[in-house]
């Protein structure tokens, strides 16, 4: 059979690895092993481009970029650009995301997963180094300095080591900042009082800085100040003073007094208004400094009042601005006589009122500027803020504050305290309380009584805004982020403030760089919240004293500085160093918890601020871990070892659990990936790809032995610990190998290498993969000459239905050089190395069989080189059996072809026609090369086997085997190691038929022979078709048998009227036999009885048929034969054991001379074994005749006279086993008008007419020898010779000159008539009127006419 070629691959669509199944269920579209290939294989196959290494490090686990800089862990070890940043708490996978610590702020890198959660950016750094440039002056050894603060970063700070003459010359660097760069900075003195110096910045360190800032501890103390005083007036001496009032009396009182040497006493009569004026120049608008009071501040004085309780109207305090004379500028109060002695919020401050308790943060400002970074300083603070509630509280301003009321009960002192702000003022000028020029008191008694007045030390207090109990607390903080920590965890509490500024001591400092700032918080007076109170713009005082009021109520001065919002925030916790994952979201971090007790949390920020961690949504049962967030098409998802569940909201938060999508285990945890064609991910149970709302196994088809723990090709059991997606493609390793599969094309390779990370760089679009021994560009496209090792392996081409062929050539196309190696089943044969110059179509001889082929190509190439088809020249390993009816292929199967090739003849091949019909394997015949060794066949039948002696050749040739065995054959097995090899080129056995052949006269008829088994009998069978047709339905006569074949054959004659066994034919030899039988009978079959497979030896068979005929003879009236007038009918029957059926067939009747009327004149029969009983059918009647024939052969003849058309003739009678037939005859004479013209006959045959009630005969013109047509003829007389049985028969004659009917005739037996005429005319027809069928025959009819002479001549002619 000619070779063909086979394409091995088909590169027209390559969709790479397939290694589910075995290798001959792979499409040729697939590949088995495609290690190393090129990530683009389009119409061909090529190497990928090597790697290019970056960074020497072994351990790499998590890999990023940030800011055109590669960052990777190792261990525990963080590295930038190949350079250690940070030493994290364990070695776990990291987490590495670029964001913005704040809103406008520029993104830095965060990082989670090893114990530690931190952040970096090119820009933090540290001082490491330093040098003085410029030494200044005026230093001394201890000095501290601070350099310029860069743009968001931290101050650096030096002491001075030595000096020379107050100029620096060497400094110890103290603090080393945060973000600078190197270079001379300017400095300024912390300590000392030295100017000028200049540092140069030497070297700087790039840090990482905690994400999110560390809390301070407690430590810090708050202590109230000595409250500010200034004295007023100390009443020691009456006489300074100028009293006016009727009685009146002032006067020095060094007993009863409250402070100092004297009390000033003061006697009034009943209904006196006593007026008492002092000049005293004061400045009451600060105590010391400008700034330092506020008209919140009190003035504080004395009084005692004796005498009857009823007896004090009032008291006015007057402070002169306006030159002393009261005449027009002065402040004034007038205290009224109470039972109240103080207002409660002189010791317990604003917070305990009820309207401001119940809404501090509405009470509080907010800073100028409304943001974090203002102040809460009110830069123009006016009387009004004073007085009316502020803020819609319904509170009273400082004015409300004091005590204003002089107590009514006789010898009880009164301390009058009341604000500046409270005191009313007449005048317009623009002096203010810095103006006063004199003291003026004004006492009125009533009417009742005399009063006595004591009135002692009148002092201005205060200096701050605060009355009450205070807490306070301390954060720490980034103003260039904005980040904060949460406050230390104890308030430092000072109680029963009375305007005292409070002095911070031991404030802490943080030991976190970023940190560049302190926030102090504190509450209002007897308040619960705590409000920011003051941001200190540096990380290293220690000391803070405040003078910052509660509101800008308590303190009006110009830059009054207030409390204000925000009050503390609570969400500033750290993120936690056990976090484990986290994703940026729409200024919002969340992050998985990696703590044990807390396994399955997911904690989330505060919108905007990434660095403080606000709460947790509570996703599972801590028994069921999470392990990744991701962010996918606008949603966030949360995946674990659970399942699935979506983030919704943006506060608060809520979770949607996904059904049916498995979850991951911590292992697969960071093979998730999201893509542009969904998540991609290894589950439980293999890759899935989840597309919102579904996740379908992805390429399970082609990879899930790996993902069930099975090895595959080259390929190891898979469990993946990474991933990532790059051009297209996802890859996913398991450290020791690598996976690539394209979403969008389907091709799926095997990198040739495992990696412990990978990352895809977006911007340079390199894939990075960390190897055993570093950081990698993975397959950089670059590096296009560089050779790389790969592996193809083809599928395998099976050939058809697992049968085997031989391969034997092939075909490489391309300019690959490779190792190739066919594999051949489970057989593998080293074919010469490919070594191709540029593209080339290389060929290699293999002359192996196999059921199976495959092709591995490996090598090591640049990725230049490619692939462009694999063939080979396959032919199919056949044996071909050659029938008469043609030809059928039998297909080779092997499980070992190391030993045989076994052709079967499958069950639909053995049960249809041709072969069912051969059942003699005749000649086998094999084109081979044995190459000296030996072949042999096994014929397997039905019935046995069959092993013939070995043949060999040492070149290829012709080998042959002649079995000649009959049988059911089921195949045929080769023996012989067909992997030496045994080349078999051709295989070819000749099957013929057992045929037996029916010779008859019109031919031979060639059945068939067909056997259960031919150790029994061999059946011959007519079919039906052949039963009821020519020639076997004309051919009745089993004449004779004819059986050549060695060994006795006994013969079975099978006939539709019953079966005839003959006896035993044939020798121990081979021999002819010939048995006649001379039986009539529808022949059916013929079965041979004897055992064809081992002992009979048949070489042919033949039956003949001989047709029972009855031959016609039809003959004129004197008996003689008319030429070609004897017909012979074949006997037909039925059933020859009752009758046999001659009948003359249609096209037979229609002609001459049966289409005329006949006369069946005489029945001859020769026959022996019995009677047989004749019956003539004819159209118009039946006859029957009387039985013929005896026992012994006779020879019989019966006479009979009827008229008609015949149809058949039938036979009854036994001639299948009684009667022997030889010969049957029927005579049969014509009805004849003989006209004799002038002497001469000329016969014409009579016609019956339609209706069967006569007989005609025409005469035409062409009869009358030549006469004219207008000829007048003389017709002289009829005769007739009849045996009319007594029947009437009416004679006519039709001429030109029209009918003539005459006599009729009617007899009971045969007898002569004639009609004499003399009529002139010619006749046209003669008409003989009677019931056919009840004459007996009509012998002769005569019309005599005359032609006068001178027609003679045409005549004659």
């Amino acid at each position: 059979m000619p070779s063909r070629r086979q394409a091995l691959l088909d590169l027209s669509n390559v969709q790479g690895l397939h290694i589910t199944g075995p290798a001959t269920g792979t499409p040729p579209t697939l590949l088995r092993r495609a290690r190393g290939l090129h990530e683009t294989c389009m119409q061909e196959l090529r190497p990928h481009p090597g790697n290019t290494l970056l960074y020497t490090q072994a351990g790499i686990h998590s890999i990023t970029r940030f800011n055109d800089v590669r960052y990777f862990a190792a261990g525990t070890t963080l590295y930038k650009a190949g350079t250690a940043l940070y030493t994290n708490a364990n070695d776990n996978r990291l987490t590495l995301t670029r964001m913005p610590p704040g809103n406008t702020q520029p993104d830095q890198l965060f990082w989670a997963g090893g114990g530690a959660t931190r952040k970096v950016d090119d820009t933090t750094t540290e001082v490491t180094t330093v040098s003085v440039t410029a030494g200044g002056a005026g230093y001394v050894v201890g000095d501290i300095l601070a350099l310029a603060t860069p743009s968001g970063g931290t101050a650096a700070t030096v002491t001075v080591a030595t000096v020379a003459a107050g100029v620096i010359t060497a400094i110890t660097l103290t603090t080393k900042g945060l973000r600078y760069t190197t270079g001379v900075k300017a400095s300024i003195a912390i300590t000392g009082s030295g100017t000028g110096a200049t540092i140069n910045v030497l070297t700087t360190t790039l840090i990482s800085l905690s994400w999110g800032i560390v809390p301070p501890a407690d430590g810090f103390t708050v202590a109230l100040t000595t409250q500010l005083t200034k004295t007023i007036e100390l009443f020691n001496t009456a006489a300074d003073w100028a009293v006016t009032g009727t009685g009146v009396i002032a006067a020095d009182e060094g007993t009863i007094k409250q402070e100092g040497t004297n009390s000033l006493k003061i006697t009034i009569p009943a209904d006196t208004l006593a007026i008492l004026t002092k000049a005293s120049v004061l400045d009451l608008s600060q105590f010391a400094t400008p700034g330092d009071s506020s008209i919140e501040d009190f003035i504080e004085l004395w009084i005692r009042v004796d005498g009857e309780s009823a007896g004090f109207t009032y008291f006015t305090l007057r402070f002169d601005v306006g030159g002393g004379t009261f005449a027009a500028d002065y402040y004034q109060f007038k205290f009224l006589p109470s039972s109240v002695t103080q207002n409660r919020m002189i010791l317990t401050g604003i917070g305990i009122d009820p309207s401001v308790a119940a809404s501090e943060l509405s009470f509080v400002r907010e800073s100028n500027g409304g943001s974090e970074s203002g102040t809460g300083v009110d830069a123009s603070p006016s009387a009004a803020d004073s007085s009316p509630g502020q803020g819609g509280t319904g509170v009273d301003g400082g004015a409300s504050f004091g005590e204003s009321a002089v107590a009514t009960s006789s010898a009880s002192w009164s301390r009058l305290r009341i604000p500046k702000a409270r005191f009313l003022r007449s005048g317009n000028s623009a002096n203010t309380w810095a103006n006063v020029a004199a003291l003026q008191l004004m006492i009125q008694s009533n009417s009742l009584s005399a009063i006595t007045v004591y009135i002692d030390y009148a002092r201005m207090r205060g200096g701050a805004g605060m009355l009450g109990d205070y807490s306070s607390l301390v954060t720490f903080d980034n103003t260039a982020t904005g980040a904060r920590s949460t406050s230390n965890p104890t308030p430092v509490v000072t109680n029963q403030n009375d305007r005292q500024r409070l002095a911070y001591a031991s404030l802490p400092i943080s030991t976190d760089p970023q940190v560049n700032a302190r926030t102090l918080w504190r509450t209002l007076g007897n308040g619960a919240a705590l409000f920011r109170e003051k941001i200190i713009p540096n990380n290293t005082a220690t000391t803070y004293s405040s003078h910052v009021a509660d509101f800008v109520g308590l303190w009006t001065n110009a830059q009054s500085e207030v409390l204000y919002l925000p009050s503390l925030p609570t969400d500033n916790a750290r993120p936690l160093d056990t976090h484990s994952d986290f994703i940026y979201d729409q200024a919002t971090v969340f992050w998985i918890s990696g703590l044990a007790s807390t396994k399955g949390r997911v904690y989330f920020s505060p919108a905007g601020r990434p660095e403080a961690q606000a709460g947790f949504i509570q996703v599972t049962n801590d028994d069921m871990p999470l392990f990744r967030l991701i962010v996918w098409n606008r949603a966030r998802y949360i995946i674990g070892e659970g399942g699935w569940w979506r983030i919704d909201g943006t506060g608060p938060y809520t979770t949607f659990k996904f059904q049916g999508i498995p979850g991951v285990l911590s292992a697969q945890a960071r093979t998730i990936v999201p893509t542009p064609f969904g998540i991609v991910w290894q589950a439980k149970d293999g890759l899935r790809i989840f597309n919102g709302s579904q996740a379908p196994l992805l390429h399970y088809d082609r990879l899930g032995p790996l993902f069930r723990g099975e090895n595959a090709e080259q390929l190891s059991s898979f469990q993946g610990t990474n991933a990532a997606f790059a051009r297209e493609q996802y890859f996913i390793s398991d450290d020791y190998q690598t996976l690539s599969i394209n979403l969008a094309t389907g091709f799926i390779r095997d990198l040739g290498f495992g990696c412990h990370a990978l990352y895809y760089e977006e911007d340079t679009t390199s894939l990075l993969g960390a190897l055993s021994d570093g950081l990698y560009i993975i397959e950089d496209q670059s590096l296009g000459a560089t050779t790389t090792a790969f592996t193809i392996a083809t599928p395998s081409y099976l050939f058809p239905d697992n049968t085997v062929g031989w391969i034997d050539q092939l075909f490489v196309d391309g300019s690959l050089a490779a190792t190739a190696t066919l594999t051949l089943d489970a057989t593998t044969l080293a074919l010469t190395a490919l070594a191709p110059s540029g593209r080339q179509l290389l060929e290699r001889q293999v002359g192996y069989p196999a059921r199976a082929v495959a092709l591995t190509l490996t090598g090591t190439q640049a990725s230049t080189a490619a692939l462009y088809g694999i063939e080979c020249a396959v032919r199919d390993c056949t044996l071909e059996l050659i029938l008469p009816g043609g030809v059928i292929t039998l297909k080779g199967r092997a499980s070992d072809l190391g030993s045989d090739i076994y052709f079967q003849i499958l069950e639909e091949q053995r049960q249809s026609e041709p072969l069912e019909s051969c059942l003699l394997a005749y000649r086998l015949t094999l084109d081979a090369n044995c190459h000296g060794t030996t072949i042999f066949p096994t014929f397997y039948f039905e019935e046995g086997d069959l092993t013939l002696a070995a043949l060999t050749n040492n070149a290829r040739s012709l080998l042959q085997f002649t079995p000649r065995r009959m049988g059911h054959l089921l195949g045929i097995r080769l023996w012989g190691n067909f992997r030496t090899p045994i080349t078999l080129f051709r295989a070819e056995l000749e099957m013929r038929p057992v045929t037996c052949e029916i010779i008859t006269p019109q031919g031979a008829v060639k059945l068939i022979g067909r056997s259960s088994s031919v150790t029994t009998s061999i059946l011959f069978e007519l079919t039906e078709q052949q039963r009821t047709t020519e020639p076997i339905d004309a051919n009745l006569m089993l004449h004779s048998i004819l059986v050549d074949a060695s060994g006795a054959v006994t013969p079975t004659l099978t006939l539709l009227e019953g079966t005839k066994t003959l006896a035993s034919m044939g020798l121990g030899s081979r021999s002819l036999t010939r048995t006649t039988i001379r039986s009539v009978g529808n022949f059916v079959s013929l079965t041979l009885t004897g055992d064809f497979f081992t002992t009979i030896t048949l070489y042919r068979t033949e039956i003949v048929l001989l047709p029972v005929t009855l031959k016609l003879r039809v003959t004129h009236s004197h008996g003689d034969y008319l030429p070609g007038k004897i017909l012979p009918l074949i006997g037909r029957s039925i059933n020859a054991t009752q009758s046999i059926l001659f009948d003359v067939q249609e096209q037979q009747r229609t002609s001459e001379p049966f289409d005329s009327m006949l006369l069946a004149h005489f029945f001859r029969l020769d026959s022996a074994g019995g009677s047989v009983t004749p019956t003539l059918t004819f159209e118009e009647s039946t006859l029957s005749l009387a039985p013929l024939g005896m026992t012994a052969r006779t020879l019989q003849q019966q006479s009979l006279t009827r008229l008609g058309h015949l149809l058949s003739i039938t036979l009854a009678g036994n001639f299948t086993s009684t009667i022997q037939l030889y010969r049957a005859e029927l005579e049969l004479r014509p009805v004849l008008l003989s006209v004799l013209v002038n002497g001469q006959r000329l016969p014409l045959q009579a016609r019956m007419h339609a209706t069967s009630n006569g007989l005609f005969f025409e005469l035409a013109d062409e009869l009358f020898m030549g006469a004219a047509p207008t000829q007048t003829m003389l017709i002289r007389r009829l005769t007739l010779d009849a045996d009319t049985n007594n029947t009437l028969l009416t004679p006519s004659l039709i001429t030109d000159q029209g009918t003539f009917i005459l006599p009729p005739m009617q007899d009971p037996a045969r007898a002569y008539r004639e009609w004499p005429l003399g009529l002139p005319g010619r006749p046209r027809q003669i008409m003989l009127d009677c019931l056919i069928t009840a004459i007996n025959a009509i012998y002769a009819a005569e019309l005599h006419l005359y032609v006068p002479s001178n027609s003679q001549r045409g005549a004659n002619q």
